[in-house]
C-alpha cells in the first residue's frame, strides 16, 4: 500500500578519513507523518544507524563503497509502523565522483523489511543507483542549499521499480 508521508529529521553525519579511505557514521532520527489517509494518527519516530566506507581508487574520480544501514521503529501508529525493527539495508557497489559537490554510486543493495503489522518479512535483491550533489552558498547567516540524496531501486526478483528514499535539505 502506497502511504505519503511528510517527515520532518534529525541527523548528525561524522566523517573520518584515513590514509586507505573515508569511514562516515550517520544517524538519523525521522518523525514521519502520513498525509494521505484522513484517520492516521500520531507522528511514527524512527532511529537509522548507517556505517559507510568510501576507498578511492588512486588518481582516478573512482571509488569502491560499502554501506550498511539499521532502521528501527520508536513506536506504534495507527497507519502502519510498529515499534522494533523495520528493516536493515546492505550496499556494495562503486562510486564516481563528477566534481567534488556531485557524486553518483551504483551497485547492489539488500533491503530486508520486516512489517510486523502482517508478520511479514520481505527480502528485496536491488540494483541501485544514488545521486548526490551539494552547493553550499556564503552568505552572513551560512546558509546553503542541499539536494542530499535519490535512491532507486530495481527488485532483481520482479523488476519492480522502487523509489526507496527521496530527501531533499534546504538549510
Amino acid at each position: 500500500r502506497y502511504v505519503q508521508e511528510m517527515d520532518a529529521y534529525e541527523r548528525y553525519t561524522y566523517n573520518k578519513k584515513f590514509d586507505v579511505g573515508t569511514l562516515s557514521l550517520r544517524t538519523q532520527l525521522e518523525q514521519r507523518n502520513n498525509i494521505s489517509q484522513p484517520n492516521a494518527n500520531g507522528s511514527s519516530v524512527r532511529y537509522r544507524q548507517q556505517v559507510k566506507f568510501v576507498y578511492p581508487f588512486v588518481n582516478t574520480k573512482w571509488s569502491a563503497v560499502a554501506s550498511e544501514e539499521v532502521f528501527v521503529n520508536l513506536n506504534t501508529v495507527n497507519w502502519g509502523p510498529v515499534s522494533g525493527f523495520d528493516q536493515n539495508r546492505a550496499f556494495i557497489g562503486a562510486g564516481y565522483d563528477f566534481t567534488k559537490e556531485f557524486r553518483t554510486e551504483v551497485g547492489y543493495m539488500n533491503q530486508a523489511v520486516y512489517r510486523n503489522l502482517n508478520s511479514m518479512f520481505i527480502d528485496n535483491q536491488l540494483y541501485y543507483i544514488r545521486i548526490m550533489g551539494e552547493h553550499e552558498t556564503k552568505d552572513t547567516f551560512g546558509a546553503g542549499a542541499r539536494v542530499d540524496l535519490y535512491i532507486l531501486g530495481k527488485d532483481t526478483n520482479n523488476l519492480n521499480t522502487y523509489v526507496i528514499d527521496e530527501t531533499h535539505t534546504l538549510y
